[in-house]
């Protein structure tokens, strides 16, 4: 029993690693593009490098239709961590073919079985994440060598591809994971309105980007909202933040990072992609002794404690209370994972990823294409480990 359980093992490894290869080679020959008008814009990374993105033409009935997607990796909140950023892909671009490795696929995959959408066919389009701001700095002196300019980069890129046909598109699907995810709710109202084509059909996704803002325990609101503020400040973001939201929060400007103050005003259809229990979010909000716990009973197999599982379970009913009211045009698939983000990652389309058993690319496609509405929200409040389709024991 142990030989054919090892086996067994070994091969589920082996399939994996087949998978991740397969996903990445579809990424791997798309080299970096340097905007041609960032120098002259001052766009550029936290280190001085100019900004960039992937570009890779679409192919038969997807030549007009553009998925453009915005990284993620978090944000900077101090002058320390935006120079630890300089050191890599997040704040510089000479480190950027470096992390190639990190795109496995999932919807940017020409691979029909790892990515069994239309948008494989697409143009597409990565932009790359080296401001530490979710694209929203404006700073015009450089402090400690550091350039706070996120604004000026998604200009330079978003202008360069309307002119190499984005603004002549058919269909544009706007997307991004975590903090990418954040930058997609900030920006997608404002990328909508660069599009002068008015027939362009035009939606945007947010995938582990939907964090929220924790107020039943002052504790817990410290994380995200003493960020936020750090952020914004730092950055002098708050011209970049959406006004509709700004508006409303004008003693507190930073409050518009969290995209449930944004969403509720947003014109532009907008899919929710998130996890309650989404990892990132457990460890900022809730803490390290959660977050830690919980991975050791995922790694280990061992039953969570449960007092953690209750501070878990609580915490999923104000994710649940946070999210917008339902919209005919917006769009949600809200499952019990435990992870971070999905539609560029291994987990994307598996078996584990279904609610009412519509799996996540399913319920996209659906919406996207306006097959039907999507809102599905998992009931049962059991954190499941999706990769093995099985809930963790309460």
């Amino acid at each position: 029993m142990a030989i054919t359980e090892n086996y067994h093992s070994q091969w589920l490894s082996l399939l994996i690693c087949a998978l991740v290869l397969l996903q990445t080679r579809a990424i791997v020959n798309i080299p970096l593009t340097f905007p041609e008008n960032a120098k002259a814009m001052g766009a550029l990374c936290l280190d001085g490098s100019p900004p960039a993105y992937h570009f890779r033409k679409g192919r038969q009935e997807g030549q007009d239709n553009w998925l453009i997607y915005m990284e993620g990796g978090g944000w900077c909140h101090s002058i320390e961590e935006c120079k630890s950023r300089t050191l890599d892909h997040k704040g510089s671009s000479k480190h950027m073919m470096e992390n190639i490795h990190m795109f496995l696929g999932g919807i940017l995959s020409r691979n029909p079985g790892i990515n069994p959408s239309e948008f494989r066919n697409w143009n597409i389009v990565i932009m790359r994440y080296c401001d530490g701001s979710s694209f929203t700095g404006d700073v015009e002196q450089p402090v400690d060598n550091l350039y706070f300019r996120g604004k000026r980069i998604f200009d330079v890129i978003t202008n360069e591809l309307l002119d190499k046909g984005l603004n002549d598109a058919k269909e544009v699907f706007l997307t991004g994971t975590s903090a990418g995810g954040v930058s997609v709710v900030l920006n997608c109202d404002r990328f909508h309105k660069l599009l002068s084509n008015t027939t362009t059909k035009f939606k945007c996704l947010s995938d582990g980007g939907y964090v929220i803002h924790a107020k039943n325990d002052p504790k817990q609101a410290q994380g995200f909202e003493s960020m936020f503020k750090d952020v914004v400040s730092l950055h002098n973001s708050t011209g970049m933040l959406p006004h509709t939201c700004t508006e409303k929060m004008k003693e507190k400007p930073y409050l518009c990072m969290f995209p449930q103050y944004v969403v509720e005003d947003m014109v532009t259809p907008i899919f929710i992609l998130m996890l309650p229990y989404d990892a990132y979010q457990i460890n900022v909000t809730l803490g390290h002794e959660v977050y830690f716990a919980l991975r050791k009973s995922f790694k280990d197999h061992v039953k969570l404690p449960t007092p953690i599982y209750q501070v878990l379970k609580d915490f999923r009913l104000q994710f649940l209370d946070a999210l917008p009211p339902c919209k005919p045009s917006n769009g949600m698939f809200i499952n019990n994972c435990f992870g971070h983000t999905e539609i560029a990652t291994i987990t994307w389309n598996i078996d584990g990823n279904k609610i009412n058993n519509v799996i996540d690319v399913q319920a996209i496609r659906d919406w996207y294409f306006d097959r039907k509405g999507v809102n599905l929200i998992e009931k049962i409040d059991l954190i499941k480990n999706c990769t093995a389709d099985t809930y963790l024991a309460s």
